[in-house]
């Protein structure tokens, strides 16, 4: 199966990773993480925005990463966790054979053609949405909190959800990397069922609003064949 740069969408089982430590009892989601000036990098609007307190809780910088897709949060619950092989490991953990992440934010969005590094497939990754949402990754009601977050997410008006009919619950994390990559991975319900869906682009040639247009008509499609399957 085809690789793709996961870009940002790698925050959202980043965020289960940290789930699982807090249901274990090995984390604290009210754990102050101390950080300085270092830790902002491209994009880090709620980093920058707590930096005069010092710190980011656990849970702060978790839904951060997942809903405003803030690199610096992302950067410092890898420091938390081990870095980018402690996440790589997580995959393994929960039956992912093939995603890996190798380096931080912002390097891993380079989406170099033919780099493996920080890639995963389509297919791999809707296995480990539906892993952590439904198939018992995590315990408690970690999963209910993570859906929660990707239905409030800000970053996805113009991509999958833009597909899905406004009367369905959609949760996505977007991805947006160099050289054209575009991405949306998430849940949504429809006809009283749920499914994990992932989307992966990588369109140099496109502009940006292009290729949001085409992960939306992915949403299009998929809408098509389960509206057309229930009838």
């Amino acid at each position: 199966a085809q690789r793709f740069a996961m870009c940002s969408t790698f925050k959202f089982p980043l965020a289960a990773l940290v789930f699982e430590r807090i249901d274990s009892g090995t984390e604290r989601g009210d754990r102050k993480l101390s950080y300085g000036p270092d830790m902002i990098v491209e994009w880090s609007p709620a980093t920058e925005r707590f930096l005069a307190s010092g710190h980011m809780t656990v849970l702060e910088a978790a839904q951060a990463a997942v809903q405003l897709s803030d690199n610096g949060a992302t950067n410092l619950l890898l420091r938390e966790i081990g870095g980018p092989a402690a996440m790589t490991q997580y995959f393994r953990k929960i039956g992912d054979s093939v995603s890996r992440l190798d380096r931080k934010e912002p390097e891993m969005s380079d989406n170099t053609p033919g780099d493996l590094r920080d890639t995963t497939t389509p297919i791999a990754m809707a296995r480990t949405v539906a892993k952590v949402l439904y198939g018992g990754a995590l315990t408690s009601t970690s999963p209910h909190t993570i859906e929660r977050w990707l239905i409030g997410n800000q970053t996805g008006d113009a991509t999958l959800r833009a597909g899905f009919p406004k009367d369905w619950v959609v949760g996505e994390k977007t991805g947006t990397c160099a050289n054209g990559g575009r991405n949306d991975i998430g849940f949504f319900k429809a006809q009283e069922r749920d499914y994990a869906v992932a989307v992966y682009t990588t369109a140099p040639k496109l502009s940006a609003v292009e290729r949001d247009e085409l992960v939306a008509s992915v949403g299009q499609v998929i809408t098509q064949l389960i509206l057309s399957t229930d009838k």
